[in-house]
């Protein structure tokens, strides 16, 4: 028998990168080429078996923290990670067949690296009853991810104790 094989493919990219890799398919024989096309679709593989669905959900200790998709014509995988996410999550395997339909498989594996901005505390000195103030200063933890304050994402205090955001713009 003529058997394809494959060798898996793996990215690293920053976080909420999206990221994309094509594991690489080799025919077995030159009589049998590796087939990839409308009638013969490249596919994901779900607990032991091919899918149809050209999107699944990407998933690292039970919950998703992305998503996978496929282009059915080439193999080649797109891996779209939440925002919030970092680390290596289960790989996506992918299924294509030679010309005989002998199917091969092969993973795709993306590892998103963190991307932590740093802040800079504000000081202030002054008489006791006047006013002071003071802007912190933000430095991304990578140049193509700018930190932006807008309505829509805004600068927040956080409460000392929870750790949590507040509403509140002004704190005793």
């Amino acid at each position: 028998p003529v058997t394809p094989t494959s060798k898996p493919k793996e990215t690293t990219g920053i976080q909420g990168a999206t990221q994309e890799g094509t594991p690489t398919f080799t025919q077995g024989d030159e009589t049998a080429p590796i087939t990839i096309n409308e009638q013969q679709p490249a596919k994901f593989v779900v607990n032991g078996q091919p899918v149809e669905s050209t999107e699944i959900p990407a998933t690292k200790d039970g919950k998703e923290v992305g998503k996978y998709t496929i282009d059915p014509k080439s193999g080649k995988v797109t891996f779209k990670p939440n925002k919030d996410f970092t680390g290596t999550p289960v790989p996506a395997t992918v299924q294509v067949k030679d010309a005989n339909a002998t199917p091969t498989t092969a993973t795709y594996t993306p590892t998103v690296t963190p991307v932590t901005p740093e802040g800079k505390p504000a000081e202030s000195t002054g008489i006791q009853g006047k006013t002071q103030e003071g802007t912190p200063t933000f430095t991304p933890g990578n140049s193509e991810v700018p930190i932006t304050i807008t309505d829509e994402q805004p600068a927040t205090f956080y409460n000392p104790v929870t750790k949590e955001p507040i509403t509140e713009t002004e704190i005793p």
